[in-house]
């Protein structure tokens, strides 16, 4: 079950590093292994769903019969994950190395945690990290940082993730200077390796702490250097996600290099600057802002016999939750983009919540979703509470759920925007979020309810982008046209709907009761899963929940 090279890790993915069986003599082993595998399979933890990531250490599951009976298998297997999970620690707590059952918000908060100790230095030997970047323990940092990135860049959102993740360690260049560069070669041309279609525009803006961490690092190694090249790549992802898709974000970040002035001499004067003076503070321990985490995958599980009716799980286990929400009072939107500092919302950014896979536990590498974990509950920490590293609030993990909205229908609307061949229309994220504004408007829903953080924070990034607002209701009409011709429902009725959504750098997860699934709308397919949009800069995905679950 472990990911092999390009593909995409999962949140139901799950991940054991080794399983024991024991049965007697005469039993069906062929049938109880497919058991095992069907019953981790099928089992849902908290959370999970929405990005969580639980890592379980060990796995006993008793009392088994032999006979095979499938029911009574997933029920005992239910329960035994469901009760770890229920007392899984938060990673990020002083005594989640000492604790079997652990949990991140997402596998990118996980990721960005363990980079983030890597660069200040701190102790990671606990029994749950070479889980989540994929290295032995006794590897050399750099291995184990490289793992950590190759994560992230097997998650759905792909260099998307590893971009935001990058850039919110705060001192990029520090991190580069770790990296092996033959992996950053491979990096390169993973990213670079399509073919760039004739019409491709390849100029690209990138300004504010990117551009600096950019120009240290062009400083630091020199322009044509591979690491530079790559950080500049993420950079060009971060601001125009559809060139992954094209592949020009190489081409694009080598232009941007080649148009930059040659770093390296102090201002007014000939005399080049001293290395502490180019280097400047890039070894202090960086800060890490906002949480995310890709997703994780162990060994395959080895499956061996013994003479009895029970099975343990020695490792650890990742997977995403399903049913069970914190009160609203503990919701919040969790985005990890960061707004200017005259910009205000009604909701502060949170921490991120990234999806999880689906994992049965081994010995140290599980991963799941749980909103209930041990020690650290989610309403302790105040709401839009920032987690500094190295503080009393890394171990509390911020609200992991959504907020509350009256238009979760609004974004149903992408797959319409699909339908009618958006991405040929070559629209900018500030169009999209000047059109989805005003559908919502339209719809009645008020500027400051969650469903439109997405807008407000890609407004305020991209402030400066002229929007035709003719183009704007053009688009407009074209969907309410839409949705009348194709499911005779108007546009207004596809966003008023009440849900939660859950905001971070990479997805956008809208959760609803499954008491308001509208046949039109299913049959329609709007309420299909996106998954990653490049021309909207996030995955999406939409989940049905028992009316008890959001509340």
């Amino acid at each position: 079950m472990s990911a092999t090279s390009g593909s995409v890790i999962s949140r139901s993915d799950r991940h054991v590093y080794q399983a024991r069986m024991r049965v007697g003599a005469g039993a069906p082993v062929h049938t109880l292994v497919f058991n095992v595998e069907e019953a981790l399979r099928l089992c849902s933890l908290p959370g999970e769903s929405e990005g969580k990531v639980y890592f379980f250490q060990r796995v006993h599951v008793g009392g088994l019969p032999e006979n095979g009976d499938r029911r009574t298998w997933l029920e005992a297997f239910q329960n035994a994950l469901l009760d770890l999970a229920r007392s899984a620690v938060y990673g990020r707590h002083p005594s989640a190395p000492k604790a079997g059952a652990i949990y991140f918000l997402s596998q990118r908060e996980a990721c960005e945690w363990l980079m983030n100790s890597l660069l200040q230095r701190r102790t990671v030997d606990a029994w749950f990290w070479p889980a989540i970047s994929g290295a032995d323990a006794a590897d050399d940092v750099s291995v184990q940082i490289a793992g950590a990135i190759e994560r992230l860049s097997s998650s759905a959102a792909s260099w998307m993730a590893v971009a935001a993740a990058v850039f919110a360690l705060g001192d990029p260049v520090s991190l580069l200077g770790l990296l092996p560069e033959s992996a950053v070669r491979r990096w390169l041309w993973e990213i670079g390796s399509a073919e760039a279609t004739a019409a491709t525009r390849l100029s690209v803006r990138v300004a504010g702490t990117a551009l600096k961490s950019i120009t240290r690092a062009a400083a630091v190694w020199g322009r044509e250097d591979p690491r530079v090249v790559w950080l500049t790549s993420l950079a060009v992802i971060i601001n125009r996600p559809v060139a992954m898709g094209e592949g020009t974000a190489v081409r694009s970040a080598r232009m941007i290099l080649q148009t930059m002035p040659e770093p390296g001499f102090r201002k007014g004067s000939d005399l080049p600057l001293s290395a502490p003076e180019i280097a400047g503070k890039r070894f202090e321990p960086p800060v890490l802002r906002n949480d995310c985490a890709p997703d994780h995958q162990p060994a395959p599980a080895a499956i061996s016999q013994d003479p009895s009716p029970e099975v343990k799980s020695f490792g650890n286990q990742c997977g995403t939750s399903g049913p069970g929400n914190p009160p609203p009072s503990e919701r919040t939107v969790h985005s990890d983009s960061q707004l200017p500092k005259d910009a205000t919302h009604p909701i502060s950014p949170a921490g991120s919540t990234d999806k999880p896979a689906r994992s049965w536990s081994s010995t140290a590498d599980a991963d799941s979703t749980s909103p209930e974990g041990g020690g650290a509950q989610p309403g302790e920490l105040a709401q839009g509470q920032p987690a500094l590293s190295g503080t009393l609030s890394d171990a509390v993990p911020p609200t992991e759920f959504g907020e509350m909205t009256q238009g979760a229908g609004l974004f149903f609307l992408l797959n319409a925007l699909r339908y009618l061949g958006i991405e040929d229309a070559n629209v900018t994220q500030a169009f999209l979020a000047h059109l989805f504004l005003r559908l919502a408007r339209r719809a009645g829903i008020d500027d400051h309810d969650p469903i439109l953080l997405w807008t407000q924070l890609t407004l305020a990034d991209d402030d400066a982008v002229q929007v035709n607002q003719r183009q704007v209701r053009i688009w407009a009409w074209k969907l309410r046209r839409w949705c009348w011709k194709n499911a005779s429902i108007s546009a207004v009725d596809v966003v008023r709907r009440s849900g939660i959504v859950t905001l971070t750098r990479t997805d956008l997860d809208v959760s609803l009761s499954i008491d308001s699934a509208d046949i039109r709308i299913r049959r329609a397919g709007l309420d299909l899963d996106p998954g990653w949009l490049p021309w909207f800069g996030r995955v999406v995905r939409f989940h049905y929940r028992y009316r008890g679950d959001l509340q």
